[in-house]
């Protein structure tokens, strides 16, 4: 079942966020949410996102989790796990990006199948606009 396309369009969001927001690691830390300076924890940025942005709802959490199992290394129980065995910050965008492609299919596979369901339900076909 594909997921809500305006759902899947938070996660984006999110992930987009994230990747801004943890600048190429200088935000980036281990072992806590916060370090009191500014800087966060994969969990703890997610939070203040979903918070400061209102992306409450976004399955960002399930796409970060789904490109985990595609990453090479395995033994990742979780988010928090994750985090806190990365070698570096490359290794935690690369499941950012690759996060991020899982999702952008799911709102291609959603915009392709919008207008089969209408056909099927004998609706016109949606129009390009001219």
């Amino acid at each position: 079942m594909l997921r809500d396309a305006h759902s899947v369009a938070k996660a984006v969001d999110m992930l987009d966020l994230l990747i801004e927001f943890f600048d190429d690691g200088e935000h980036w830390i281990k072992g806590k949410l916060d370090d009191g300076a500014g800087n966060r924890w994969l969990v703890g940025a997610l939070r203040d996102i979903r918070e400061g942005h209102n992306l409450h709802g976004a399955p960002t959490r399930a796409y970060l989790l789904k490109a985990m199992q595609r990453s090479p290394k395995t033994g990742w129980t979780g988010l928090i796990s994750f985090n806190d065995r990365c070698r570096d910050f490359g290794e935690l965008h690369e499941v950012i990006l690759q996060a991020r492609k899982l999702a952008v299919a799911d709102i291609e596979k959603h915009q392709r199948a919008v207008p089969n369901l209408r056909t099927a339900r004998g609706l016109a076909p949606a129009t390009a606009p001219a």
